[in-house]
């Protein structure tokens, strides 16, 4: 007993034992702290192993739960995608109007404007008429002045036609509060809408719009289109020459005289200074020629490769003014896309309109020379050309029966 005191009291352990408990005990009777440690542990891993089935299960819930949400459609994805799409090509499109049309001068004509248009005359809506006015302002910013050329352009979707109606400048009628004058003058006192109304008063049209283009870059125009062909005489070719020296000063510009009599394809200043010729012919042939350079620029942008129009439309925009708004634009224009699209051109004077009584279709007044032909049967070939689709040729040709070409046409 006393070698076991001695023992405890040395600092021996003691153990005591039970039928299924062995506790180990220090010098003071404590339990160890170690076996206590070892206990918790052991306990604290038999309560996580006791758990651990229920978190796995919460997981499980979890990444189920997350799984278990609503998806996005197949065919929302796609009309999101499509929506991006028309974004994307709404912005291109815009960026394309802004690059090749940001120069272009839009002016609306008001709506309560008097474009002196006839009510009574029946109309066609495949058919859009459009005032083309060519000044010439010696001015590379403004588009003011005497219209040097006057046309009607006319767009019919029916018959796939451009078609152009060209009137002299000089022309003798009569411009709403300023009396008998040369139809030019219109433009000069009441801009666009004046030269509208008093082409419609005339000659009984349906005119709404218009577009001018400044002539005094007539030459860049015609560049930007490639350049014209035309039939020029030695005398012509004489006075080309020196004009060019004169504007450009630049000698390649000459045309070589051995091409008199043949058709020469002109650069913008070559055709210009035609156009400008003054001192060949009459005052008729300097209109005439004139004339000439326009159609043959018409011809060549409608025969134009499509894929040429972009940088043509850069070049011609920022020289043009018109009340025709981007839509508009947009929506004639379809008609250059016909595979067979044809230009038709009409003129007056010519061989079948009657002239002035004197016998002639110039007259001098006060010191000025006017155009003088009749109005009224000038109007009425205009219509059937424009509506019925019949040229002057067919119009007047002795075989030609009028009334069943219209129908034919309608």
């Amino acid at each position: 007993m006393q070698d076991k005191r001695r023992s405890s009291a040395s600092g021996g352990k003691r153990v005591v034992r039970g039928s299924s408990v062995v506790a180990e005990y220090d010098k003071n009777g404590r339990r160890s702290s170690s076996v206590s440690r070892s206990r918790r542990s052991a306990a604290s891993s038999r309560s996580s192993a006791a758990r651990r089935p229920s978190s796995a299960r919460g997981s499980a819930a979890a990444r189920n739960g997350r799984r278990g949400k609503k998806r996005m459609s197949r065919g929302k994805k796609v009309l999101i995608a499509l929506g991006a799409v028309i974004v994307a090509l709404a912005l291109i499109i815009f960026f394309l109007f802004q690059y090749y049309f940001g120069g272009l001068k839009i002016k609306p004509i008001g709506e309560d404007a008097d474009l002196g248009i006839d009510s009574s005359i029946e109309r066609d809506d495949s058919i859009t008429n459009i005032l083309l006015c060519g000044v010439d302002t010696r001015s590379k910013t403004k588009v003011k002045g005497r219209s040097d050329a006057l046309m009607m352009l006319t767009l019919d979707n029916k018959h796939d036609k451009i078609k152009i109606v060209s009137i002299p400048r000089d022309t003798l009628v009569n411009i709403d509060g300023y009396g008998q004058t040369k139809i030019n003058h219109a433009y000069m006192y009441g801009g666009p809408e004046l030269a509208i109304k008093t082409f419609n008063q005339t000659f009984h049209t349906d005119i709404k719009d218009y577009v001018s283009v400044n002539f005094y870059q007539l030459a860049e125009i015609i560049d930007a289109a490639g350049g014209v062909d035309i039939e020029v005489s030695a005398g012509e070719i004489k006075h080309i020459n020196k004009l060019v020296m004169e504007t450009t000063g630049d000698e390649s510009n000459m045309i070589d005289t051995s091409l008199a009599d043949t058709t020469v394809h002109m650069n913008g200043a070559q055709a210009v200074s035609f156009s400008r010729i003054r001192y060949l012919g009459t005052d008729d042939a300097r209109t005439e020629r004139q004339r000439e350079v326009l159609t043959e620029l018409f011809k060549t942008a409608v025969e134009m490769d499509f894929s040429k129009y972009p940088g043509f439309a850069k070049e011609l925009l920022p020289m043009c003014e018109t009340s025709l708004d981007y839509a508009k634009i947009l929506k004639l224009s379809t008609i250059m896309l016909a595979d067979d699209l044809q230009l038709e051109l009409a003129a007056f004077p010519n061989e079948y309109i009657d002239i002035s009584q004197s016998g002639q279709n110039t007259v001098k007044q006060d010191g000025v020379w006017y155009y003088v032909y009749d109005l009224e049967q000038a109007a009425e070939m205009i219509h059937k050309f424009v509506y019925d689709d019949l040229t002057f040729e067919q119009q007047y040709a002795p075989d030609t029966d009028v009334s069943s070409s219209s129908a034919a046409a309608a």
